[in-house]
């Protein structure tokens, strides 16, 4: 599989990151396939609040409150923004 441009930021943000399952960790990582940064605070059914075309606000199906979010097409916002506005 062709090395992802955002592998080398991933891995100065987490030298210990890695792809597939995070149930259980309580931080935003990079979903190398969706193109996409998730975040839940807590693992739970949720419904989707679609917010525009980057933003999506995850839902609590229990309660409705926000306990999550998915920022997505990461490639196309630092094209068109670059990387001056990310902490590590």
């Amino acid at each position: 599989m062709e090395k992802h441009f955002l592998d080398n930021f991933v891995r100065q943000m987490d030298k210990h990151a890695r792809f597939g399952s995070h149930k259980g960790e309580i931080q935003p990582w990079y979903n190398r396939e969706g193109d996409c940064i998730e975040f839940q605070t807590v693992h739970e059914g949720f419904m989707a609040d679609r917010i525009d075309d980057y933003l999506t606000i995850y839902r609590s199906a229990k309660t409705n409150d926000p306990i999550g979010f998915q920022i997505k097409d990461v490639g196309a916002l630092v094209d068109k923004y670059g990387y001056e506005g990310l902490a590590l």
